[in-house]
């Protein structure tokens, strides 16, 4: 009896601090919505590097209310002019998710291109890219890769096209590993208690 509940009590303990190790880490994005005090025709964004070929309030001209993040929105500089904000270095073999609202953003809604990266010491291990993206709203688009070494993490936001693709509320985060540990010691346990039992 005394091993059954110190077993339970074991078989608990480990699957607790294996569900807490699932948790994701947030990774901090400089200016993730592209605020402004004044937003206006600015090739300059605060926390990112590049030329941009505008950061738009919402509210410009009506049109651009699409469920944006805050107050603004970061309009692309098209022609394959990247944006880019380089962050903490990567841990090799670690995965990460880079999530990004994105929207054509153009003045008639046509459709445009848009590429989205993200990479660990100039290589790209993760990547979306749409050549014909006419969704009018904001929606979010979600990559995920293994960073193949330890270079610093960089974030790159690509719009090909003259018709600007518009991006909003980027977010990163690493992806937490699989319990495989915490299974393997409840596998242990597990033949631990068959073992005392012959």
């Amino acid at each position: 009896m005394k091993l059954n509940k110190l077993f339970i009590l074991c078989a608990v303990a480990v699957l607790v601090l294996g569900a807490g190790s699932l948790r994701a880490d947030i990774i901090p994005v400089a200016n993730p919505s592209f605020e402004l005090d004044s937003p206006n025709w600015t090739s300059s964004v605060i926390g990112w590097d590049g030329q941009a070929y505008a950061v738009m309030a919402n509210s410009w001209g009506g049109q651009f209310q699409r469920n944006q993040d805050g107050q603004n929105f970061l309009f692309a500089s098209g022609y394959g002019i990247p944006m880019s904000q380089t962050l903490t270095n990567a841990v090799s073999g670690t995965e990460y998710k880079l999530t990004v609202a994105v929207s054509c953003a153009w003045f008639t809604d046509q459709a445009t291109d848009e590429r989205i990266q993200l990479q660990a010491g100039g290589v790209t291990f993760a990547e979306y890219y749409e050549p014909n993206q006419a969704n009018v709203n904001f929606q979010d688009v979600v990559l995920q890769g293994t960073a193949p070494n330890d270079g610093a993490l960089k974030i790159v936001l690509v719009s090909g096209s003259d018709r600007r693709a518009a991006f909003d509320n980027v977010r990163l985060e690493s992806v937490p590993e699989p319990m495989t540990l915490a299974l393997l010691a409840v596998g242990g346990l597990v033949s631990l208690k068959r073992r005392n039992r012959a």
